[in-house]
């Protein structure tokens, strides 16, 4: 709906902190304020940078997720193919 889907840069480890606002989320609680990319979120002591907001009717993985935040997975974790803590969706 407003901005850019997060980057592959963003999605590796160490890369960029950024979000991607729900429009339900973007709604209440920015007001639809189309100036909000670029605003620094804080969440878990971590500030990412809001760099879009999705379309309204997109839900994934639930109607209840409010942020996205592109994946980014520790190197030391990508050996464990056998590990059942993460489910990925391509």
């Amino acid at each position: 709906a407003l901005g850019r889907w997060p980057t592959l840069a963003e999605e590796k480890f160490g890369g960029p902190k950024t979000a991607l606002l729900a429009h339900a989320f973007w709604l209440s609680h920015f007001d639809a304020d189309r100036d909000v990319l670029g605003k620094t979120l804080q969440i878990n002591g971590d500030l990412y940078t809001v760099v879009g907001v999705a379309p309204d009717g997109f839900r994934f993985p639930s109607a209840e997720a409010k942020i996205f935040l592109p994946g980014q997975l520790h190197p030391n974790l990508l050996g464990f193919r056998n590990a059942r803590f993460l489910v990925g969706l391509g």
